[in-house]
């Protein structure tokens, strides 16, 4: 960010109620303490600004802290104007003594601190069996073995005629990765186990025997995905990120009902699939405990949400009107 940008934004911090997101980046050379900063005025986000200072220490809490305590100080910021802070769930940021947010909360005792929403969602989404987890390396394998010679995959999907000629990848800092990887993987099944008839069968008989987890874990994230991009955004609150977390606790509930009763209507790529092969009575076992667990995983991960009391009269400022004893009201 240009120093003029930044010096403007920062002369709106000095008034406006600020909200943080704080992670770190590691190298090999160091680290770089990341800071996302967003002023609220009249109840609006008016404007973000990021912070990226290199912290050269290990990361801990302390270091972490007087990277963000130095950059506020440099630009004349009082850290006081910090209303709530966001982070992930690593020791160094939630530790009870030694954590960023203890630091911080020495500085600013009334500070709000949270656990980010869509980190939690992330969270619950790597939750996989052992099963489901040895089906997706398969997964990361194969594509790993298409990259290297993508030439000759892209040559065999020219000559198949598919819609794409290349996979996507997936990194674990982009979340939303996944799910775009697996359902493409899966759009390239057929292809892709044409592609490994002369490059390794043993891969490629692996590959078949896991088609349905692949289509199921492909269907599922793509679930996560709709909730995940449902939890960003300036608008968001806390009453709209309860309703979107309840419903997709309600969900995932009914995704094993229909599941076990062999109903695959949430999950497309597993109905087309079951058309056209049988699906063990095992394997849909073992996709309804997973959904549970990921049930179990949600409710502990968003209990402080599911659990918050939200005023009927927030919800609806009208709901009591009839209740008002309309004899205070006149003026006699």
């Amino acid at each position: 960010m240009g120093a003029g940008v930044q010096s403007t934004l920062c002369e709106l911090f000095e008034n406006g109620a600020i909200f943080t997101a704080v992670g770190r980046v590691r190298f090999a050379t160091g680290g770089i303490a990341a800071c996302v900063c967003t002023v609220h005025k009249r109840g609006k986000a008016r404007t973000r600004i990021t912070v990226c200072e290199r912290n050269d220490s290990r990361f801990q809490g302390e270091s972490i802290f007087y990277t963000v305590q130095g950059f506020f100080q440099k630009k004349g910021i009082a850290l006081t104007n910090i209303m709530s802070v966001a982070t992930d769930s690593a020791p160094s940021t939630v530790g009870c003594y030694r954590g960023f947010i203890s630091y911080l909360k020495r500085s600013v005792p009334n500070v709000l601190a949270l656990h980010c929403v869509v980190h939690r969602q992330h969270l619950v989404a790597n939750q996989l069996s052992a099963h489901l987890y040895r089906s997706l390396q398969y997964v990361i394998l194969a594509i790993n073995k298409i990259m290297k010679t993508h030439r000759l995959f892209n040559q065999i999907s020219d000559e198949n005629d598919d819609e794409f000629n290349r996979l996507l990848l997936h990194t674990e800092v982009q979340w939303l990765s996944k799910g775009l990887c697996l359902n493409r993987f899966y759009q390239f099944f057929q292809t892709v186990l044409q592609f490994f008839q002369s490059e390794d069968v043993e891969l490629r008989n692996s590959l078949k025997k896991r088609r349905g987890d692949i289509a199921y874990q492909s269907d599922l994230h793509s679930k996560f995905k709709e909730t995940n991009l449902q939890l960003q955004g300036d608008d968001l609150n806390l009453i709209k990120t309860k309703n979107v977390i309840s419903a997709f606790v309600s969900k995932l509930l009914l995704f094993k009902q229909n599941l076990s009763r062999g109903e695959f209507y949430q999950f497309p790529n597993h109905g087309e699939l079951k058309k056209t092969d049988s699906i063990p009575d095992d394997d849909v076992h073992l996709y309804c405990d997973h959904l549970n667990m990921l049930h179990k995983e949600m409710h502990e991960r968003y209990e402080d949400i599911l659990t918050m009391r939200i005023p009927a009269w927030i919800l609806d400022p009208y709901s009591n009107a009839n209740e008002i004893d309309i004899f205070s009201r006149r003026a006699d």
